[in-house]
């Protein structure tokens, strides 16, 4: 048997709720005339209910990033606090789309390791407190850092899993059903770890109600 691979369509889609999406798709495979479907991959809904879990910090950060992102002059004043209080970090700060887990995966990954040119900055810009603070938020702590970490821990292999299924030029079940047997395993193993506990089993219930049992 010859697997074939086809584009079917190209569609701008302004919400990213899951039932707009769902309608997208119907609408595709109705013009395609298309009745019979083995299986829809996404990757976003079932990560996206984990990290409400920890909502409060990760959108702390979030707007940190996005206030220095903000301005050409902020973040060449946080570029100039990096090189002191974390030589060595040549990365860019990263904004994400609250809608895609990976990219928010990307900025915590990325924000945590500048913790100390958070701090340095925090000292030196009033207005980064004032405007943070007028916002209801707060200046990451270091509570807020150490789950920041945590997260991107507990999210690297979902990342690299993902990665390796979509990457695959043809995803079919034979290909991708022992990643989505580490995810499982993955998910089980961090159940038991207290710190990850409350997201690992949120992701757990929508990963049992999207396979059922492995």
């Amino acid at each position: 048997m010859e697997i074939e691979k086809k584009v079917l369509c190209f569609s701008s889609q302004e919400s990213h709720r899951g039932v707009d999406i769902g309608k997208m798709v119907e609408k595709c495979l109705m013009e395609c005339e298309i009745e019979n479907v083995f299986t829809i991959s996404v990757d976003n809904a079932m990560v996206q209910d984990g990290i409400k879990k920890v909502y409060k910090a990760v959108e702390i950060v979030r707007w940190a990033v996005k206030w220095i992102r903000q301005s050409p002059s902020r973040i060449h004043k946080f570029t100039e606090f990096a090189k002191v209080t974390n030589p060595g970090i040549t990365k860019n700060l990263k904004r994400d789309v609250s809608t895609r887990w990976n990219s928010t995966y990307h900025m915590l990954e990325i924000a945590h390791a500048y913790e100390k040119t958070f701090e340095r900055y925090d000292l030196e810009e009033f207005d980064f407190r004032y405007e943070i603070e007028k916002a209801g938020l707060s200046i990451p702590s270091s509570s807020d850092w150490e789950r920041a970490r945590n997260v991107c821990h507990f999210l690297k292999p979902f990342h690299d899993v993902t990665l390796r299924i979509y990457g695959t030029l043809y995803v079919t079940s034979n290909t991708c059903i022992e990643d989505i047997y580490s995810i499982c395993t993955l998910l089980d193993d961090d159940i038991s770890d207290s710190s990850l506990c409350d997201i690992a089993l949120a992701m757990k219930l929508k990963f049992d109600k999207y396979f059922g049992d492995i």
